[in-house]
């Protein structure tokens, strides 16, 4: 009987090279650990669990579970593009965010590298283990039966290498010390993380690249020279709903013209105005008994992009009157 696969520590390994059913079982495991994860969250006792304890259980629990052997992989862009589908979904799964909430939106918000960078890093560190072992151990010599016939993993990590910026002569790579390897590879994959959160904050429209209205508030912050990765410092002080509507009011998810210009008109019908956020949370007659209509002293919605949690959580207050997004997406009451 012929064997189409089988599983060896933990990979399954299918007789035509491909990685489609690896990638399905990370992703049962992936949403099971996201099940397990949100079984503790939704607990009574710890319903207002902080945004820090969820985003230290996803990167202890489900990216090893996900990506666990990932450095030995060989990946197509599609393999790629599914393994950061699975974890921006299990993302979005452990905030309850909407499924068409911008990537970088969450990849900035809290912090992460995207799925292909993380992949790259592992195996950007393992390629420097394997050059530097023992010349008559398997992998040693299973790279260089690849590098002679030039395909596989070995054709892989020289492009990654080359992607990366660094240098891809295997004798350099072997007598650099463990600890600066390590370190050019940080800021080699941050740049490049970076960088790929600046280019999908834009999209093209004819000859040139424009920023994508729900993303171009954080691209300020991306294009400065000391900007660093690491979670929005305000949302490790808010629970995992308030980490939600955070997000859902930031990037251009609150029902409104401007957000939903496909089926709503950008103006109001009753007003005569542009009808954004700023619009229905101070000036819309249409909502004046719960928005700020009849207030004098109103409250401007950009103020939901400060770093002050008590003017954050003024805000989302003022915002859940209006917009459903303590417990819903977004959309009006």
């Amino acid at each position: 009987m012929k064997c189409e696969s089988y599983k060896y520590l933990g990979d399954i390994i299918a007789n035509n090279g491909k990685n489609k059913e690896n990638i399905a079982d990370r992703k049962r495991k992936t949403l099971a650990t996201t099940i397990s994860i949100n079984t503790i969250a939704g607990s009574e006792v710890l319903n207002n669990i902080e945004t820090p304890v969820l985003l230290d259980l996803h990167e202890k629990i489900t990216i090893p579970s996900l990506l666990n052997n990932a450095e030995a992989w060989e990946l197509t862009l599609t393999d790629l593009r599914e393994l950061e589908r699975i974890e921006i979904n299990s993302i979005k799964s452990l905030f309850n965010l909407p499924i068409h909430t911008p990537t970088p939106a969450i990849i900035f918000t809290v912090g992460t590298l995207y799925t292909d960078i993380r992949i790259h890093k592992k195996q950007l560190i393992y390629l420097h283990r394997i050059l530097n072992r023992d010349h008559s151990h398997w992998t040693v010599n299973m790279l260089q039966t690849l590098a002679d016939l030039n395909l596989g993993w070995y054709k892989g990590i020289k492009h990654t290498l080359s992607t990366y910026g660094l240098d891809d002569t295997f004798d350099n790579i072997k007598r650099i010390p463990k600890q600066i390897w390590k370190r050019n590879v940080q800021e080699a994959t941050e740049q490049r993380n970076r960088q790929k959160l600046i280019d999908n904050c834009h999209k093209k429209e004819g000859d040139i690249f424009v920023p994508k209205m729900k993303t171009k508030s954080i691209l300020e912050t991306l294009e400065t020279s000391d900007y660093k990765r690491n979670p929005c410092k305000e949302i490790m002080s808010l629970s995992k709903n308030e980490c939600k509507s955070l997000i859902i009011a930031r990037f251009g998810m609150l029902e409104c013209g401007v957000n939903f210009k496909g089926t709503m008109k950008d103006e109001c019908r009753s007003c005569g105005t542009v009808d954004n956020e700023e619009h229905r949370l101070n000036h819309c007659i249409n909502v004046r008994d719960v928005n700020c209509y009849d207030e004098t002293e109103k409250s401007p919605f950009n103020l939901i992009y400060s770093e002050n949690v008590n003017t954050i959580r003024t805000m989302l207050t003022k915002i859940d009157k209006i917009w459903n997004v303590s417990m819903g997406h977004g959309a009006m009451r």
